[in-house]
């Protein structure tokens, strides 16, 4: 037996960055059943800190916009300055340091 040493092929993706609204539009064409969840409003995914604990009032100011993206685990929250990566099917998601580190333009 030979061991040999192998290099994974490279893989081609297609990816965009969340910015904010301008982007979302194109985001909800690009990936259809995108939900995009304005600045303040009400929503399940919020992150505690962006609740006010003395009425349970969302903080307009504080609580960003965001995306809600379908994936395998159910509905995920995608921030502004999150890249949305989609490999055939699947779609994932991460912030720009890891998206940096992971994929670079072909």
């Amino acid at each position: 037996m030979t061991v040999k040493t192998f290099r994974k092929k490279p893989v081609d993706v297609e990816a965009v960055k969340f910015t904010g609204w301008s982007s979302a539009i194109e985001i909800q064409t690009w990936l259809p059943g995108t939900l995009f969840v304005p600045r303040g409003y009400e929503h399940h995914l919020r992150y505690k800190r962006e609740y006010d604990r003395s009425n349970g009032n969302v903080y307009p100011e504080t609580a960003p916009s965001f995306l809600v993206i379908a994936s395998a685990d159910g509905p995920a929250r995608v921030d502004e300055g999150d890249w949305i990566i989609k490999d055939g099917e699947t779609v994932s998601f991460c912030n720009t340091s890891t998206f940096t580190q992971t994929y670079e333009a072909v």
